[in-house]
C-alpha cells in the first residue's frame, strides 16, 4: 500500500476538485512505512472519513 500511494502520488494526474483531498490522502499513507508515522485504527478511520466514506464494522460468529 505504501508503494502503491508513493507511486501514484508521483504518477497521477488528478483533476483539479479531488487533487487536494487525494494528495492529503496519498502523502499520508506514503509515510506508513517509517515507524515514527505508523498508521492507527483512527488514522484509518479519519482518511477514510476525508475520502467521503464511513466505517461500518460487523462481527459475526466464526462459521
Amino acid at each position: 500500500m505504501v508503494d502503491w500511494a508513493e507511486n501514484t502520488l508521483l504518477e497521477a494526474n488528478f483533476s483539479d476538485e479531488d487533487m487536494d483531498v487525494l494528495t492529503q490522502v496519498l502523502a499520508r499513507l506514503g509515510l506508513a512505512d517509517i515507524r515514527a508515522f505508523g498508521l492507527s485504527w483512527e488514522d484509518c478511520e479519519d482518511l477514510i472519513h476525508t475520502l467521503g466514506y464511513r466505517l461500518d464494522i460487523q462481527m459475526r460468529e466464526p462459521a
